[in-house]
């Protein structure tokens, strides 16, 4: 299918739902119509040429698959969906964030860098350079403040405390030296100069004499405490029960042949819960690092600060070489601080997302059920297929012993772990592989199983048990980000979740909103007499002010009173009729003429 092609199927389910009011987004649409599974081929619809007749069937497919919002399976999408677009928004934001700050920060360097000496002590090279270093700390500090854009409130402070902490560490008489050196030099020691100027913001703001619009260092590590710790480590630890309870009865169901209707319901409920504590877990260990580097920064911090308050508890100077590496110390520590506080909020809304995404779905797993599985689970029989069983290699696919492998346990697993042979033979069915039972290497593909009997199973047909998985995967699409293949579809041009330029919005939902035009609009008030920009007024009251030494011509013209109105003058208008200072007009004599000696004359 070409890109074309998909482009317009897409545009139809989206029109479809605006249509219907159903609001679908295009990420949706794309990736619902993208992994439509065609079951005559066992592939997707959008890996095939596709006709007109076709293409109509797809978006119609795709729209009742979309209708059908209570299926566990649908919730599994748009949990991917949701999850992947946040990730990508926040990286995005972060991202465009650091761009500006570097690119602006960049630009404040080569003004400084700019600056050539015009001899050693030239005092304007000086007083120039200065004033952009200046410059360059200011705008770094700023970009600490608590709200950025707004400095209207502490923009006098930060700039006493910029300036005064500049004049004491380099003042503008001993910039002579810096002016001197290389470019790398320079840049190297503004970084050195901006961290130290920080850390004597934040040491007088812990005596009380500064700091103004700087974060407390416990503001900074309260915003992603233990408790959010504990309260995900709760939610994995109830899933994870959920979890080996699906697990063990489906287990059971698949090893004793007992034919239960709803088998594959809690297939797709266990695929959901996989994907759940996949997302989860790689959330968790993130935010267990980010707490953990926290603490330490904010130990490191508090042992500088204290370190500082006794050096400098009785006198008013100390050593610089004592000192200053504290303070740089000190900025270093404060700033690791700020940016894992900054992606602490980015944390508990994807974590907020999987909840929501969790309490969506229903799960039915009965208490009978429940209890079965913790029979089977406790059954002697289970724990005999766990004796390790030494497998020839063979239809290359090698066995890797643990004696012979050291950190065995440490070895990454392929398809996250889960048996390849289960995946196949039960339609979908995700159970554990058993890590002592063995790795097992087929191609670049490192595989465990759940049991003997599976092991036996692969080494006899590796690459059947593979063709059918693809086919599996693609009758439940969720199984693909899932094990992570997306790269062998998206070599197949199956992009899925590959957000473009115009997928930033994919949590968005659209909406139809009704709105009135204006039937009469009014227009803009504009006052003329008004100017926003203060050269104009000082240009204007130039002008008026040299208009009281013009002279008054015959005549009136434009440029007289520079187009002024006549409100504006400050003196009283005449009562004439013209502005002239003349009460006759000033019109041309117009010539006429006159036949004379027409009538007869008197005679003497």
């Amino acid at each position: 299918m070409s890109g074309a092609e998909f482009d317009k199927i897409v545009k139809e389910i989206v029109n479809y739902g605006l249509t219907n009011r159903q609001y679908i987004t295009r990420p949706w649409a794309h990736f619902v119509a993208e992994t439509l599974y065609n079951p005559e081929t066992g592939r997707f619809y959008s890996e095939d040429p596709i006709d007109e007749a076709k293409s109509k069937e797809i978006v119609k497919k795709a729209i009742a698959s979309m209708q059908g919002e209570e299926d566990v399976l649908f919730k599994t999408h748009k949990m991917q969906l949701k999850y992947e677009a946040n990730c990508l928004q926040i990286e995005n934001q972060l991202t465009e964030e650091l761009r500006i700050s570097t690119s602006d920060s960049t630009k404040l360097i080569d003004n400084i860098l700019e600056v050539k000496a015009g001899g050693s002590n030239n005092y304007d090279s000086l007083s120039l350079l200065y004033q952009k270093i200046y410059a360059f700390l200011l705008f770094k500090n700023k970009q600490l403040a608590k709200n950025k854009g707004d400095y209207q409130s502490g923009y006098e402070a930060i700039n006493r405390e910029v300036n005064a902490a500049l004049e004491s560490v380099i003042p503008r008489p001993a910039l002579s030296p810096f002016i001197m050196l290389t470019n790398p030099e320079k840049a190297a020691q503004i970084s050195e100069l901006n961290h130290l100027v920080l850390g004597i913001r934040l040491f007088n703001k812990e005596i009380g004499k500064g700091g103004a619009s700087l974060d407390d260092v416990a503001s900074l590590s309260n915003r992603l405490d233990q408790n959010f710790v504990e309260q995900m480590r709760e939610k994995l630890t109830e899933v994870g029960s959920e979890i080996e309870n699906y697990s063990n009865y489906l287990g059971y169901v698949s090893d004793n042949g007992v034919n239960d209707p709803s088998f594959e319901q809690l297939k797709k409920e266990l695929i959901f819960l996989r994907q759940f504590t996949s997302y989860a877990t790689t959330l968790y260990d993130k935010t267990e690092n980010s707490v953990s580097i926290i603490d330490v920064s904010k130990s490191r911090y508090e042992k500088e600060m204290s370190d500082l308050r006794k050096l400098l508890a009785n006198s008013s100077s100390a050593p610089k070489d004592t000192v200053y590496p504290k303070f740089a110390t000190l900025a270093n520590t404060y700033i690791s601080l700020l940016e894992e506080s900054k992606s602490s909020e980015a944390k508990k809304k994807l974590f907020e997302t999987l909840l929501e995404c969790y309490k969506s779905v229903a799960l039915s797993l009965t208490e009978a059920q429940i209890h079965t599985a913790q029979r089977y689970a406790a059954s002697a029989s289970r724990k005999d297929e766990e004796k390790p069983v030494r497998y020839e290699n063979k239809n290359l696919v090698y066995f890797i012993e643990p004696r012979n492998t050291p950190e065995f346990l440490q070895t990454p697993l392929d398809l996250a772990g889960f048996s390849i042979v289960s995946l196949v033979d039960q339609d979908g069915l995700l159970l554990n592989g058993k890590h002592n039972l063995g790795v097992f290497k087929y191609e670049d593909y490192m595989l465990v199983f759940h049991s003997h009997k599976e092991i036996r199973k692969f080494i006899e047909r590796p690459q059947f048990y593979f063709e059918k998985f693809y086919q599996v995967c693609r009758k439940y699409p969720a199984l693909i980000i899932l094990l992570g293949l997306e790269g062998y579809f998206k070599e197949r041009n199956i992009k899925l979740l590959d957000f473009h330029e115009d997928f930033r919005d994919a949590t968005r939902t659209l909406c139809d909103k009704t709105i009135e035009t204006e039937l009469h609009p009014q227009p803009n008030n504009f006052d003329h007499n008004y100017f926003w920009n203060e050269w104009d007024m000082r240009r204007r009251a130039i002008q008026m002010a040299n208009i009281r030494n013009m002279a008054t011509k015959a005549s009136q013209t434009s440029d007289s009173i520079f187009k002024v109105e006549n409100e504006t003058q400050v003196w009283l208008k005449k009562e004439a009729a013209t502005m002239t200072g003349i009460e006759n007009g000033t019109n041309p004599i117009r010539p006429r003429n006159y036949i004379t000696e027409l009538r007869e004359k008197t005679a003497n």
